[in-house]
């Protein structure tokens, strides 16, 4: 229980950091030495991040699973998400962190730039 508490300690600080070097390269100059202090800055945390996230245990899938199964919804199929590899995927790939670093280093916002949702499928359209 501690080490997990730890874990989460440290990623939520992580996360702040990243996110306050995240907004600062994005308000400095485009291409300047000062942005890319910040893009290597958002790489150490990224680092650091994984780290902290191979600590934590993986045994969500099967948890989730189960409590389907005895809610009785959906005839104890696997569980159904929005996007096909799972919910925690973004969080224990740090995909938006990942995201995020990509957008400031690349420059770009699009809403489809590295998109993990299926807008169709959410909507139902199939």
């Amino acid at each position: 229980m501690w080490q997990e508490c730890r874990a989460a300690w440290e990623l939520t600080r992580l996360r702040v950091a990243f996110r306050y070097h995240w907004l600062a390269g994005l308000l400095s100059e485009r291409n300047s030495p000062e942005e890319k202090k910040y893009i290597d800055m958002l790489e150490q945390l990224l680092q650091k991040a994984a780290y902290w996230v191979k600590q934590l245990p993986a045994r969500y899938s099967v948890c989730a699973a189960g409590r389907l199964c005895r809610a009785g919804r959906r005839g104890c199929k696997p569980p159904h998400p929005s996007y096909r590899f799972g919910y925690l995927y973004p969080a224990v790939s740090l995909h938006f962190w990942r995201r995020e670093s990509g957008q400031l280093k690349e420059g770009r916002w699009a809403v489809w730039y590295q998109n993990t949702w299926d807008i169709p499928r959410i909507k139902g359209l199939w």
